[in-house]
């Protein structure tokens, strides 16, 4: 007796460690037992280089929302451990839905209570959203194409980083960490904050730092304050980066000589848009 219920512990935790998808049903009446069978598949990414979601995220959120906006089912997937990243199978009574899908590379699951305010934990990554309205009335089979809805701001510091400076701060307000599922666009008006350490080719080449946020709209503009911080959090150096233009799908690169005109500058002006391989949504060069 003792040999078979270790057996099925074992069995058990090996169960859990092999798969991190995970199945919530949020409105009572919503049963698998009580509906048709939806498959729904992540057919492409929308980038031109890039097609398979599993090469440019490891994390798909997905949800499903009545006609009043309440979420009746979400479901949630990880690269590392599931073998059907990217294919997701759900139950639905017969009636009108709302379907968002989201594919990140976050530390941690998205929250999708809210359709119209999804959040990542504050930390943004490089993220694709799917929105679309379904009507279920029989067992049926979706293709998704997933879109890029983040503005990245690519940040080159071009001088050798002093060897006492050992993280950087990027602080920025203008952009979002929260997502509207329905539109694509950010919804708050965040203060975001980033600290990378400083890696040892730093102090002796240029160093590169890829930021992203949720834009508000296609006219969208960010402030940027650069601190570089020694080993016990005091200021060294610090820029200001004022109206740095962002779009979505669009890279904004900002190059610059942190260390060669003092402690506290500031820097200001006019977008030149180019086009990228990154997305259609251009290049802005400072």
């Amino acid at each position: 007796m003792n040999k078979l219920l270790n057996t099925l512990i074992l069995l058990i935790l090996i169960f859990t460690q092999t798969s991190c998808e995970r199945v919530t049903f949020d409105k009572s009446g919503v049963e698998n037992k009580n509906g048709f069978e939806l498959n729904f598949h992540v057919g492409n990414i929308d980038t031109r280089s890039i097609v398979d979601v599993s090469k440019v995220c490891n994390k798909i959120n997905f949800a499903v929302y009545d006609s009043i906006g309440d979420r009746v089912k979400s479901i949630s997937q990880c690269s590392d451990y599931d073998n059907d990243f990217g294919t997701i199978k759900v139950s639905l009574p017969k009636g009108n839905y709302k379907v968002v899908t989201l594919a990140h590379s976050g530390n941690a699951n998205a929250s999708t209570t809210n359709m119209n305010r999804i959040t990542f934990n504050g930390k943004v990554t490089d993220t694709f959203f799917y929105s679309n309205d379904i009507n279920v009335n029989g067992n049926s089979d979706y293709q998704m194409s997933l879109k890029r809805c983040v503005a990245k701001i690519l940040f080159t510091v071009e001088d050798k980083v002093p060897e006492d400076v050992k993280q950087i701060k990027f602080y920025y307000t203008g952009g979002s960490s929260t997502l509207d599922g329905v539109s694509g666009w950010g919804c708050v008006n965040s203060r975001q904050t980033e600290i990378r350490d400083v890696q040892v080719e730093a102090h002796a080449d240029s160093s590169v730092y890829e930021l992203y946020t949720f834009p508000h709209d296609a006219n969208s503009f960010l402030n940027i304050t650069v601190s570089c911080l020694d080993a016990s959090g005091n200021k060294v150096y610090e820029q200001l980066f004022e109206d740095v233009q962002v779009s979505m799908c669009g890279t904004t690169s900002c190059n610059e000589k942190l260390f060669s005109g003092g402690e506290v500058s500031s820097s200001k002006g006019v977008a030149l848009r180019a086009n990228d391989e990154w997305s259609d949504g251009g290049v802005y060069k400072y």
